[in-house]
């Protein structure tokens, strides 16, 4: 059933198969196979402990058993659900980059994110690994960070570690599809993030820039590979039980939609605990977890309803105009 679904998936489009829904069904398979060979699932406690020996044994002498420690006690539980063994030696070798930076008291080089780039060649996509401290309006510069460098985002999932180290993958393909093969691309990206995040730029006019010369080469895609747009939706709410407000949002997809999302979600008082980020068939699917940026600030029906009006307005133009101008007068 796994190698069917994959198969089906990637027989009707290319764009219908990504990392999230690999993680899903890889985790759904090796569950099952546990199940028919009669192992009892292991709780996720005992996955983790598990996951922290294996890893440890891997690396003991290239990274401080405290930073090993700190990033399996200071993450939650759903990134050991995604990441697995090299992922996650990964990301320990990048946060070890990351403090570094800071020991040595290079305090403009700790505000640049760590960045590794992964080409999977199966699947004809790049991986985008990035780790760095987490601040207000982070997800929405790297966002647009992507849409000036002309680089689509197909998935994303973002993460924080209680220790305010953030951790992001992004799955991205080339402005006309495929592996990011252009080092111009690249180079584009982080010189974006450089200036965005140590310097503060403004990406809006980039961006805007970016949509012209799309549009004029044919490339703005505002309807999915069927033929058929879809009617936006946005549905906010708090989920019961926990002290978290979680944003579905269904949008025709379009450069910079994810940019101009998270940007206006950051203008409102929100921070980003978690995202997941995924576009199909040139429909995006994301999904936010919110809290309040002012802890003094709660979180009550008026402010969800004016953040749901806000992203209400921007899926729901026939035509998504990316201007400056226009976000001012918005007051975003």
């Amino acid at each position: 059933l796994y190698a069917l679904t994959f198969c089906d998936s990637r027989g009707t489009s290319t764009d219908l198969w990504n990392d999230y829904k690999d993680n899903l069904l890889a985790q759904l398979y090796r569950h099952t196979l546990d199940l028919f060979e009669g192992h009892k699932p292991a709780s996720q406690r005992q996955r983790r402990e598990h996951l922290r020996r294996s890893i440890a044994e891997k690396i003991s002498e290239e990274e401080p058993s405290e930073e090993i420690n700190a990033h399996f006690d200071c993450l939650p539980e759903r990134y050991f659900v995604h990441a697995g063994d090299e992922e996650i030696i990964l990301h320990l070798k990048m946060s070890h980059r990351l403090l570094s930076a800071i020991k040595r008291s290079d305090a403009d080089t700790s505000l640049i994110p760590i960045v590794e780039w992964r080409n999977d060649l199966e699947r004809g996509f790049t991986l985008v690994h990035l780790v760095t401290w987490d601040r207000a309006g982070l997800f929405y510069r790297l966002a647009g960070a992507f849409s000036v460098a002309g680089l689509n985002i197909m998935s994303s999932r973002a993460v924080s570690r209680s220790d305010h180290v953030t951790i992001d993958v992004f799955i991205v393909t080339g402005e006309d599809g495929g592996l990011v093969k252009d080092d111009s691309s690249r180079q584009v990206f982080e010189k974006t993030l450089d200036a965005t995040l140590a310097r503060g730029e403004n990406l809006l006019p980039l961006i805007d820039d970016r949509r012209r010369k799309a549009k004029k080469t044919k490339r703005l895609r505002t309807i999915d590979s069927l033929g058929a747009t879809i009617n936006p939706s946005v549905n906010v709410y708090q989920e019961i039980g926990v002290d978290r407000t979680i944003v579905e949002i269904q949008a025709n997809d379009h450069i910079g939609l994810l940019f101009v999302l998270a940007r206006t979600i950051s203008k409102l008082g929100f921070d980003i605990s978690f995202a997941r980020i995924s576009t199909e068939r040139s429909v995006a699917i994301d999904v936010f977890h919110l809290e309040s940026a002012n802890s003094d600030l709660p979180i009550d029906a008026e402010r969800l309803l004016e953040l749901r009006e806000s992203l209400n307005k921007i899926v729901s133009r026939e035509e998504f105009l990316i201007s400056a101008s226009l976000l001012r007068l918005q007051g975003l």
